[in-house]
């Protein structure tokens, strides 16, 4: 294998295994894996490859995020054996918190009907919902200095009014 990349080939995952090989915390039942890596995995994102390019609704994204519930939980197979907590998101409520046109990518299902989250594409609506939720704050705040800035000349104007009435 060349330094830097990665040629994996037929890559046999049944039983939670690759080529035979468990790695990581196997679970066999549920056929899942977990691996250690210090590699970086980069999802293309040039702009040069995408088409029909849509601004997601910060509006959307932040009523979706806000419905978002995280949880500890312990996966099932796991429970006698006494596995650790994890910590997530259930993909079914997630997927029912999503308009139509978001799910796709995030939420997934696979043959047996099983449901599962895109976690790194969840960055992209947590980021939406957080500059929506930056423009309203600042749209609060400026409206509530100029209701403050108005009623400090209102309150400037009525003592000059009274200072000026008792001077005459």
């Amino acid at each position: 294998m060349d330094r830097g990349t990665s040629k994996l080939g037929n890559v046999d995952i049944s039983g939670g295994a690759i080529d035979k090989t468990v790695i990581g915390n196997s679970s066999p039942a549920e056929g899942t894996f977990s691996a250690l890596s210090y590699s970086t995995i980069s999802t293309p994102s040039d702009s040069r490859h995408m088409a029909d390019v849509e601004e997601v609704s910060g509006r959307d994204a932040l009523a979706s995020v806000l419905n978002w519930r995280p949880v500890t939980f312990r996966p099932k197979a796991s429970k006698s054996q006494g596995a650790t907590f994890q910590l997530g998101f259930i993909a079914q409520e997630v997927r029912d918190s999503l308009p139509a046109r978001l799910r796709d990518g995030l939420v997934s299902e696979d043959l047996r009907g099983v449901h599962g989250l895109d976690y790194g594409r969840m960055s992209t609506l947590i980021a939406k919902a957080i500059q929506q939720l930056t423009i309203d704050f600042d749209g609060k705040i400026a409206t509530a200095i100029e209701r403050l800035e108005m009623n400090f000349e209102a309150k400037i104007a009525a003592l000059q009014q009274n200072f000026g009435a008792q001077a005459a």
